[in-house]
């Protein structure tokens, strides 16, 4: 793509996002006539030339027929490297590909909604120069393998940056629930991912490890997992209704410096679902618990 017609599009969805009173989880970007696979080998092909590195895939327990690809990308990692903290959980986004009766849609998370959310008072650092290039990019590399839709979804009327920026969770209740578990505690930082990486090579789990992403010079590290089919009777049925686009499942862990951390389910689960009530929630809360507690095998290992 010709320079001046990235900086267009660029300034132009950026205008859109910006300018709305409310902001929704997810962006469907394009629709397409050709098969899951073709859309996601054609992603694939050309994601390095908008920047985004490749770094694995999975299809949720929930919706096996719908493909999601993980990528990062410098703007992601640099926006990361800038604040730091728990923002090392959007180093890595999330493309959705998924079958809709004759067509297949491409989506992924909003990265003004997630933006605001993970980054907070913050966000205002890395949003034009890290975060709205990146959207701007992701949504040319997806609307240039289909048709550009465009769209928000996931919430009734979505919600104001100054209400992510600040979010409270649905129901008042244990002020911790808010803020990651630091579930294992290492010398260093060396030490904390070695240890990681022999058990899922050495290990028969329950989860697989899907993506990693470290941040150079930050001593910071991204693990994504998810659940093995022959371990879906370990975990919760989710709703019928619940979206396949909740694709902030496989559950990430985090490791900082010699610390590892998880975001708590009470937390992640109504910012993924923000305009439903808290007790129609607990089925997912379950599911993704169950789904860590199938990482426990791991996580005691690391506390020894």
């Amino acid at each position: 793509m010709k320079p001046y017609g990235m900086m267009i599009t660029l300034l132009s969805f950026s205008i859109n996002l910006t300018v709305a009173q409310s902001i929704q989880p997810y962006l469907l970007c394009a629709e397409s006539t050709e098969s899951p696979e073709i859309v996601r080998d054609k992603i694939l092909k050309i994601c390095e030339e908008y920047s985004f590195k490749f770094i694995g895939e999975y299809r949720p327990l929930f919706a096996p027929k719908t493909l999601i690809i993980a990528l990062t990308s410098p703007d992601l990692q640099g926006a990361v490297k800038q604040v730091g903290g728990m923002t090392g959980v959007s180093s890595a986004w999330r493309l959705l590909i998924e079958q809709k009766d004759d067509k297949v849609q491409v989506s992924y998370p909003n990265p003004e909604y997630w933006g605001n959310a993970i980054f907070q008072d913050d966000f205002s650092k890395v949003e034009y120069t890290r975060y709205m290039a990146m959207s701007g990019k992701l949504n040319q590399l997806c609307g240039s393998v289909g048709t550009m839709v465009e769209s928000g979804f996931g919430s009734e009327s979505g919600i104001s940056a100054d209400d992510l920026r600040h979010f409270n969770l649905p129901s008042a209740g244990d002020p911790s629930i808010d803020r990651p578990a630091v579930v294992a505690t290492f010398a260093n930082f060396e030490e904390a991912i070695a240890t990681i990486d022999s058990h899922f090579r050495e290990s028969n789990l329950a989860v697989n490890s899907i993506y990693q992403v470290e941040i150079p010079d930050k001593k910071m590290k991204l693990y994504g997992f998810a659940t093995k089919p022959e371990s879906s009777g370990s975990v919760s049925i989710l709703p019928a209704e619940v979206p396949a686009n909740l694709s902030f499942l496989p559950i990430e862990v985090l490791v900082r410096e010699g610390e590892v951390h998880m975001l708590n389910s009470q937390f992640i689960v109504p910012m993924v679902f923000p305009s439903q009530p808290s007790e129609s929630l607990n089925d997912v809360i379950k599911y993704y618990d169950d789904v860590k507690k199938l990482l426990e095998p791991v996580l005691v290992a690391l506390k020894e």
